[in-house]
């Protein structure tokens, strides 16, 4: 049932989830995937991607970047999305190791025999050239659960995480909507980097790819309601709308000469030996894009 190369017969992957990330305390549930959380052990379950888009085919798309699949950030992201701002924030930080299993029906009734692979997996010894399925990403930081002799204690929270929220944002995620996948992917990638502090900088890259997404998805929205070519200053507005928030003349206005200085090294404000960004810029933007999200993908938009 339960292997570490794929073959045509396995429908779902399953992949372990480090003490590095922060955690509901609940586990989700959907009928074909999951995010089982434990104190013991953390791993998501999602079904493997099938469709192909022809269109990017055609443009010889390739890629030797993804580190999880679109159903998989689908599952994070709506997981992501359904904590309140105002309890916390949460980091999904899967390990780069995937499992592949075969599964018909619910998902649910397959969890408990999944956990039990899956541990066995991790625990098992290494083989006799020294390969592990866990062991090399150990030695670049990762840490094991703790249903291994010195794996890390989970940190788990139990507030703000909205299940019907989080059903309604998975059940609006768009796969085939690259700009959304990319912009969600980008948001859960920038959580993982701030784990680390040294790449706070690179942390906020991410966001402010992020953030490039959302532009085009609020200008695609202006689109659809008659504006046949809005400007950021049109999408400025459609923010200040949505979420009655201060007027800018750009999208984002506020973070537009930063990224600029940030992305360039030499500018036309100057040159800087570092990023001149502070870390409110990150928890900042990073909490407003959540809330932009959670508009984008399900209409929500929070009262607070």
């Amino acid at each position: 049932m339960f292997t570490y190369r794929k073959n045509d017969n396995h429908t779902h992957q399953v992949r372990l989830l480090s003490p590095l990330g922060v955690y509901p305390i609940k586990t989700f549930i959907m009928d074909d995937s999951a995010l089982f959380i434990s104190e013991d052990i953390c791993f998501s379950v999602t079904p493997l991607v099938t469709f192909v888009d022809s269109e990017f085919e055609d443009e010889g798309y390739y890629t030797e970047m993804e580190w999880a699949s679109i159903n998989e950030i689908k599952l994070y992201s709506s997981v992501m999305l359904s904590l309140d701002r105002m309890h916390g924030y949460s980091v999904i930080y899967p390990f780069s190791t995937c499992h592949y299993v075969k599964m018909s029906g619910d998902v649910s009734g397959y969890l408990s025999e999944i956990k039990k692979e899956l541990i066995k997996a991790i625990t098992m010894p290494a083989g006799v050239n020294g390969w592990h399925p866990f062991i090399g990403q150990i030695n670049r930081g990762l840490s094991l659960p703790p249903v291994t002799s010195d794996g890390e204690k989970y940190d788990l929270r139990d507030q703000g995480f909205d299940v019907n929220i989080q059903e309604k944002v998975f059940e609006k995620i768009d796969v085939n909507n690259f700009i959304l996948i990319r912009g969600l992917s980008t948001l859960l990638r920038s959580r993982m980097l701030l784990v680390h502090g040294y790449f706070m900088e690179e942390a906020i890259y991410s966001l402010f790819i992020s953030l490039d997404a959302s532009f085009n998805m609020v200008l695609d929205k202006l689109k659809e309601v008659g504006i046949s070519n809005p400007t950021s200053k049109d999408a400025a507005m459609f923010i200040s709308k949505t979420f009655n928030a201060p007027e800018t003349e750009k999208y984002f206005g506020e973070y537009y000469e930063y990224r600029i200085k940030t992305f360039h090294p030499k500018s036309r404000f100057g040159a800087y030996p570092h990023a001149p960004l502070t870390i409110d810029d990150y928890f900042f933007l990073s909490e407003d894009l959540i809330t932009v999200y959670l508009y984008l993908t399900c209409g929500y938009v929070s009262q607070e």
